[in-house]
């Protein structure tokens, strides 16, 4: 574990300026990861090469700015339940300019098992709290994720529902 660790503090070290390069625009919302836990993804990913990121609940498209940004040569699926919703056209005007993002609309606890290979990264910001991590379980009995981020996944919410 010792080892493991300190791999990833060399990481965070190292991948600091090129972090600061690319997001040095990009402002802390109230809603989707900050820029810090987009640090924290990129230091833990490192150095591998060759993903796919599939990320579900995409609001204002904050989180998909932020990993498009850091993930400039990797795929980046981005799956939002309402198409209709006020920050659907929102997100999607300012996610336009990035050709390595595709935004899809629709239930991601049916979209991802479709969706998911082997070693994807998947970053869930929704479903929320203990469904999250039930949707989790489920995908690990069909593929092997490479990491799993879990992003909102709070103490005192309800746990029901998937």
């Amino acid at each position: 574990m010792e080892g493991k660790l300190k791999t990833f503090l060399n990481n965070c070290k190292r991948l600091e300026d090129e972090f600061a390069d690319k997001t040095h625009d990009v402002e802390n919302v109230n809603r989707g990861i900050l820029v810090s836990e987009a640090f924290f993804i990129r230091s833990i990913i490192g150095n591998l090469k060759n993903f796919r990121i599939i990320e579900s609940g995409r609001a204002m498209g904050q989180s998909t700015f932020l990993l498009g940004k850091i993930f400039p040569n990797n795929s980046i699926i981005s799956i939002e339940m309402d198409k209709l919703h006020t920050d659907a056209k929102f997100a999607l005007d300012r996610l336009s300019k990035f050709n390595n993002v595709q935004c899809l609309f629709g239930d991601s606890k049916i979209m991802i098992p479709d969706l998911a290979k082997d070693n994807d990264i998947l970053i869930i910001d929704g479903p929320k709290d203990m469904n999250a991590l039930l949707l989790i379980s489920s995908l690990c009995n069909l593929i092997r994720p490479r990491f799993v981020f879990i992003h909102d996944a709070y103490k005192g919410l309800s746990l029901i529902h998937i």
